[in-house]
């Protein structure tokens, strides 16, 4: 029973860290979406940009996403967490 107080707070802070990365994927995606349409609709009026601004439009469509993770010092596994709470004591 005790193992499982134990263990709830770890499964909340995994779950929401995983929740919030979520999102900030989700978030980026849309704005990327708006920009390729936008880009998109640029070129089909014939407006589009020139090769230099291509290039730039271009990069920031296809750069690395990051995954959203918060870095935090705190542990990373359930057996940290255990370990660290029974030093403690």
């Amino acid at each position: 029973m005790t193992g499982m107080f134990m263990r709830f707070p770890w499964v909340t802070r995994l779950s929401a860290k995983i929740f919030i990365s979520n999102l900030h994927l989700r978030t980026d995606a849309d704005e990327r979406v708006t920009m390729i349409q936008t880009y998109l609709a640029l070129l089909r009026e014939g407006s589009g940009p020139m090769d230099e601004e291509r290039q730039l439009i271009l990069q920031t469509l296809f750069r690395p996403s990051s995954t959203g993770f918060i870095k935090d010092d705190g542990p990373s596994s359930f057996h940290e967490l255990v370990t660290n709470v029974l030093n403690k004591k």
